[in-house]
């Protein structure tokens, strides 16, 4: 860490279709700060799953690297 401080953000997906919308604009604003990586998160419970994907997916459009959380709570072995 001496050497090198890494920078990261972490967003946790939105809860509405206008989030959703206005959320690449919102990447691409962090991104000029230069970013590690981008994480996303679930929701509490791990809801939002299908939008945690839908993140990460305009994450790395933005020309960052996307990393997910990802949880066992409400997932079964056939939808994981």
């Amino acid at each position: 860490m001496k050497e090198k401080m890494l920078l990261s953000f972490e967003l946790f997906p939105p809860k509405t279709d206008k989030g959703m919308e206005n959320l690449p604009g919102t990447i691409e604003h962090l991104c000029e700060y230069k970013p590690e990586y981008t994480s996303c998160t679930y929701g509490a419970g791990g809801t939002n799953v299908g939008k945690n994907m839908d993140v990460c997916k305009m994450i790395q459009a933005a020309g960052t690297t996307p990393v997910t959380h990802f949880t066992c709570i409400g997932n079964t072995a056939d939808n994981s």
